[in-house]
């Protein structure tokens, strides 16, 4: 009996041993050295909580990290690799916030960091006429379009028509004179709710390919935006060389998008192999009073090392451009107004027609 035993003891001890062997082997590792700095912009000794425009910048490193996420009083807010996000608050008067910063390892493992900041947001009395555009310090305009000639510049742009086929979308692009005119010192683009060689709707979308691409600088345009759930107007960029390798090879700078279900909030977004569709973590949001009314100055700062997105002066995208992707490269302009489709969602019911004004476009260098 004692030796039955002895074997029992033996085989116990054997197998708690290879119990723990496995958890070595398969031990989630956690990131390490997690550093989180939150600048809360204006703070000085004076204004203690900040210049009134409620923006945070928020960088965060660690060792281990395949990304980074943000939470925002407890809400997920944004996913990065680079450890960077700028947010933001709405919220009128001084708040006091909770910023949560997780660093994922590739296991899964999560290291956190929470701070607590008081920031002030002062009341935005921009009501969409005020707008903030120009050079920055040492460059100058280089290229416009103005919309003054009464008729489209066909030295800046080129119509694309028909039924691209992308993004499951609705419209049937046209360069009919009912889907575009430059009027009043305006381009304006309209969609409607007609049947055209088995569209729903139909559209207008112009591009500078081939006539105006650029590489750096301030781009820029004053827009008053196609309202309507389901619209999906958009002023953005393509690498020049799409058709030589293709999208997204060839890079993609969205500098203003927008869809009619959420009036107040406006994206942007870059894409480039390995950061296209669901996997794109450059995606940001920022919600704006009177978004829906009005003009509003929409710009990319974009030079050799990041592109920084605005939105009337307002900062809330920043990604850095690294080497080996397509962002030293030229891009051209479009202008759009999509229907529907990944994005734009469904169309109201009782959806006829809806415009985007765009009173320039401009670039500094």
């Amino acid at each position: 009996m004692k030796r039955v035993i002895n074997y029992i003891f033996v085989f116990v001890s054997l197998s708690f041993m290879s119990c723990n062997e496995d958890n070595e082997v398969f031990q989630v590792e956690r990131p390490s050295g997690l550093s989180v700095t939150v600048d809360v912009v204006g703070k000085t000794t004076e204004m203690p909580n900040g210049d009134g425009s409620g923006i945070v910048i928020i960088e965060a490193t660690a060792t281990g990290v395949v990304k980074y996420d943000f939470y925002i009083n407890d809400t997920k807010r944004a996913s990065t690799l680079d450890g960077k996000y700028t947010h933001t608050f709405e919220a009128i008067g001084i708040n006091q916030n909770d910023i949560r910063v997780e660093a994922v390892s590739v296991s899964g493992g999560i290291s956190e960091s929470t701070r607590n900041i008081s920031i002030l947001r002062e009341d935005d009395t921009t009501d969409g006429e005020l707008i903030i555009s120009g050079p920055l310090p040492g460059q100058v305009l280089v290229w416009s379009d103005e919309f003054d000639s009464g008729s489209l510049d066909s030295s800046n742009w080129v119509f694309e028509t028909g039924d691209l086929g992308v993004n499951n979308e609705l419209q049937r692009y046209t360069d009919r004179s009912d889907n575009l005119v430059v009027e009043d010192g305006l381009l304006k683009i309209t969609a409607k709710a007609e049947q055209l060689d088995g569209n729903a709707y139909t559209s207008a979308r112009i591009k500078t390919q081939g006539k105006r691409e650029f590489r750096f600088g301030t781009m820029e345009a004053r827009i008053k935006l196609a309202l309507g759930q389901g619209t999906w107007p958009a002023f953005w960029m393509l690498g020049a060389n799409i058709d030589e390798v293709g999208w997204p090879v060839c890079g993609e700078i969205d500098i203003m998008e927008y869809v009619g279900r959420n009036p107040i909030r406006t994206y942007s977004n870059v894409f480039f192999p390995g950061n296209t569709g669901a996997d794109n973590t450059t995606s940001r949001s920022l919600d704006v009073d009177g978004l829906d009314e009005g003009f509003h100055v929409f710009r990319a700062e974009w030079d050799t090392n990041k592109i920084v997105f605005k939105v009337d002066g307002v900062e809330y995208n920043t990604f850095t451009i690294t080497d080996g992707l397509p962002f030293r490269d030229d891009f051209f302009f479009i202008l759009n107004v999509a229907m529907g489709g990944d994005f734009g969602g469904a169309v109201s019911a009782d959806f006829t027609e809806a415009t985007m004004e765009v009173d320039y476009v401009r670039v500094y260098q």
